[in-house]
């Protein structure tokens, strides 16, 4: 049996440093994006892959990634019918846009998928919880969604970062990702068939395409677990160091002064690990007080050299009512631990928006 075709709609950082580098080789990949990405998804498929730097923690690799790519637009100025065709040919979907794009993108593929017809499996890559069962129901009775976890950071280097590869030579574009190869998704309860609208009765269930290889699934409790270490862990956490180095004029993670990191390593210790622990209380607490630690590694790593910029962005929602930042301080509450130390990210994140928003501001 042929591998079967999956579609990736959204060819940016993560698309390509994370997913397209995990499926490549494995399927026909067809890369989907806004038209006027044209150029760039159509020299893949011209070229049969790209390079990127994967970087560890002893140093990093240059790697090619080849496989047998199309490109597919999901503006097409010709029409929907390419977009459509995509769909058809591809019963695995993932999406990884970003969850802003999300609401003008679904109508879109719903529509492709009820043209199509068929059996789908759509997993939603964005970095957030709850997104199948937000999005799903759009997508029909013949489609299941599936919320994944993205842990791998992934990012195009600025033009003057030239110790990555392009992604040919010639190129533009460099792209830099750690090596980290974990993806959860979450399997459907025993005795139940996921459904974008719910859960129908187990029997008969339709014919759909194996996960791919790059993927573990696993049951309810561990895929949550898994989504709180990347929510409060590692996003949180992130920008704890990223809105405290934008305070001090730092703009590389790898950079960060050492009272930064020391006032994080204890409320990754004393804080965050302790409420992860006390909502999954059956977990290895101590695997995950080693996740933190080498979390906090990763974060200052001098060969990925996260930017701080990448880490702060977005920061009047994440600060509007509803948002991250709280919803982190509350989480940590809600284990009965008082966040005296993280709950310092909310003045500094108020501190850089203003500074954003002062006359002047971003003038050269």
């Amino acid at each position: 049996m042929s591998a079967p075709g999956v579609l990736l709609v959204g060819a940016g950082a993560l698309g390509l440093g994370f997913l397209a580098e995990r499926l490549a080789g494995e399927c026909e990949l067809t890369l989907a994006d806004r038209y006027e990405r044209r150029d760039l998804l159509e020299r893949i498929e011209r070229e049969g892959g790209y390079s990127l730097t994967l970087c560890g923690p002893t140093g990093a690799t240059t790697r090619r990634v080849e496989g047998r790519f199309r490109a597919a637009f999901t503006d097409d100025p010709a029409g929907p019918a390419g977009f459509e065709e995509a769909v058809a040919r591809s019963p695995i979907i993932l999406t990884a846009t970003g969850g802003s794009v999300l609401p003008h993108l679904v109508p879109v593929l719903a529509s492709a998928v009820r043209a199509a017809g068929g059996e789908h499996t759509v997993f939603f890559c964005e970095n957030g919880v709850g997104i199948a069962a937000r999005y799903g129901p759009a997508l029909g009775p013949a489609a299941r969604a599936m919320d994944t976890v993205m842990s791998r950071m992934c990012r195009f280097a600025d033009q003057d970062e030239e110790r990555y590869e392009p992604l040919w030579p010639g190129s533009p574009h460099r792209l830099v990702a750690e090596e980290y190869a974990f993806i959860p998704v979450a399997e459907p309860a025993p005795g139940v068939q996921a459904a974008a609208g719910g859960v129908r009765p187990a029997g008969r269930a339709p014919e759909r395409a194996p996960l791919p290889r790059a993927f573990t699934a696993m049951r309810a409790d561990r895929f949550g677990y898994w989504q709180d270490v990347k929510v409060y862990m590692h996003n949180a956490m992130h920008a704890f160091v990223a809105y405290h180095d934008a305070l001090e004029g730092v703009h590389s993670a790898a950079a960060t002064p050492e009272r930064i990191r020391d006032a994080a390593r204890a409320v990754m210790m004393d804080e965050m690990v302790p409420a992860v622990s006390w909502h999954h209380r059956w977990a290895d607490a101590a695997g995950t007080e080693r996740y933190g630690q080498e979390l906090l590694g990763r974060f200052y790593s001098p060969w990925f050299a996260d930017s701080v910029e990448r880490g702060i962005r977005g920061t009047a929602d994440k600060l509007a009512p509803g948002g991250r930042l709280r919803g982190w301080v509350d989480y940590i509450r809600e284990a009965g631990i008082e966040p005296a130390g993280f709950t310092a990210v909310v003045a500094a994140a108020e501190r850089v928006l203003a500074r954003r928003e002062e006359p002047g501001a971003g003038r050269q």
